[in-house]
């Protein structure tokens, strides 16, 4: 299974705009791949192990291995697309 995860920060307006997207395309998307968020506020230490280093960021990881990251003001369709 897929893992889609959303590294973001409560300060982060960018981030704030994606988890919205983020959530929505979850509920709609959910069935193929397991979707977590993570502020990088309240745990560090999992931004750090993925070497999180730009707000926010989205990793699909499949198999224990990452296999693709957006990063930055990323767009609902942008997101919706790397889903599929």
């Amino acid at each position: 299974m897929k893992h889609v995860t959303l590294f973001r920060s409560k300060l982060c307006s960018h981030c704030q705009a994606l988890a919205r997207d983020f959530n929505q395309i979850a509920e709609t998307h959910g069935a193929g791949a397991a979707f977590m968020e993570i502020d990088v506020t309240e745990d560090r230490q999992a931004a750090m192990d993925r070497a999180v280093v730009t707000l926010p960021t989205v990793l699909f990881i499949k198999d224990g291995k990452e296999v693709r990251r957006l990063t930055g003001a990323i767009s609902k369709e942008r997101l919706e697309q790397a889903v599929k």
